[in-house]
């Protein structure tokens, strides 16, 4: 069995057991996880396309730009992208984007079939690319059709790497306006963009391949192209505790109060509920969201999160920060026995670096440095 057979059959065994545990991997029952669970759906699905066309390519010619490698290779793109997209917004992907997505896809296989019934399939390698799609001064619309498949497969590659750092931008500004940034926040969407950054991996891979003619560069591709699946599939496994605060944060709520806050003094009604939050010592519960707040409060969170820009120029996050940074110099100031650790604890920090990171960020100086000049 030559290596560039056993590539293709490595690639449907992994991918295969991939889907199989895609589709029987247990998720939380939660509000959000039914979008996560689609997500998973949608990988199993791309997977088991991919892994089908792998034991067909075993029995095909390798021929440059064919149409089926360009249609599962355009699937995989739509499929891998949106399902990482759902996890930073829940909210956009719906069925009429997954369709309005997927209809130019639709359109060119239709088109593909119809200039099939009626025209001979033409064999693409690169000797006979420039001149293949005239014959006898007649179009051979089946290659162009697939070049312009190809133009429309990089044109989509770039689209959804654009879109989905613009989503992630968005997902971390909306987060930050909805909690206070913590380190399984953070590691979140970390692993959420590195797992697109294979996807991205995979798109590159994917366009090698369709124009490789070469077999043993083939065979490395492929094997390239199995260890970039893992990785992703597995980071995608690793459920990112982060998905529930991207969630929570996406969701609408109907503004009750603020019909009244216009009709009242609203700067009055901050600085009642800005009390509370400080006597209470709110901003030190680690973990603490706007939604939380706001229920403590008997608002909304629209209503406090326009308060909070209104009033106090700033997101949610930076203003509990802000807060949690002053109240650990005043602990520091206060009791000098305590270590560092333990006052990022006591004002809502978890996470040592966190602490550190955000006292350097508002002081210039770490805590231990800032304590050594105080005294």
């Amino acid at each position: 069995m030559k290596i560039l057979e056993i590539s293709y059959y490595a690639l449907f065994v992994a991918l295969l057991l991939l889907s199989i545990v895609f589709l029987l991997t247990p998720v939380p029952t939660h509000d959000g996880i039914k979008k996560y669970t689609i997500s998973l759906r949608l990988l199993a699905f791309s997977f088991f396309l991919l892994a089908i066309y792998c034991i067909l390519k075993l029995f095909c010619q390798i021929e440059i730009f064919s149409f089926p490698f360009l249609v599962v290779s355009v699937t995989q793109a739509h499929l891998l992208s949106i399902s990482h997209i759902n996890m930073l917004n829940p909210h956009r992907v719906t069925v009429r984007y997954v369709i309005r997505q997927i209809a130019p896809l639709i359109t060119f296989c239709v088109l593909y079939v119809i200039v099939s019934i009626f025209e001979e399939h033409t064999y693409l390698n690169y000797n006979n690319l420039a001149h293949a799609w005239i014959e006898n001064g007649e179009l051979k619309f089946n290659v162009i059709l697939r070049l312009l498949f190809m133009v429309y497969y990089l044109s989509l590659f770039v689209y959804y790497i654009k879109n989905f750092f613009k989503e992630s931008r968005d997902c971390q500004n909306n987060i930050e306006d909805f909690s206070s940034y913590n380190n399984i926040v953070d590691e979140g969407l970390k692993s959420i963009r590195l797992s697109f950054m294979f996807v991205a991996a995979i798109g590159t891979t994917s366009l090698l391949i369709s124009a490789c003619m070469n077999q043993d560069m083939l065979t490395i591709l492929n094997f390239l192209m199995l260890i970039l699946y893992c990785i992703v599939g597995l980071m995608y496994l690793h459920y990112p505790k982060v998905f529930y605060t991207i969630y929570d944060s996406y969701k609408t709520e109907n503004d009750e109060s603020l019909d009244i806050l216009k009709t009242s003094d609203k700067e009055a009604r901050w600085k009642d509920w800005k009390d509370v939050i400080l006597q209470e010592k709110l901003y030190c519960i680690s973990g603490i969201t706007l939604r939380l707040i706001a229920i403590r409060l008997g608002t909304n969170v629209k209503t406090l999160s326009i308060c909070l820009h209104t009033f106090e120029t700033c997101n949610f996050n930076a203003f509990i920060n802000q807060l949690r940074i002053e109240e650990a110099k005043h602990i520091i100031e206060t009791n000098n026995e305590l270590t560092m650790t333990e006052v990022g604890v006591m004002v809502g920090y978890s996470d040592p670096s966190n602490f550190c990171r955000y006292f350097k960020e508002y002081t210039c100086m770490t805590p231990t440095e800032w304590k050594r000049n105080r005294q």
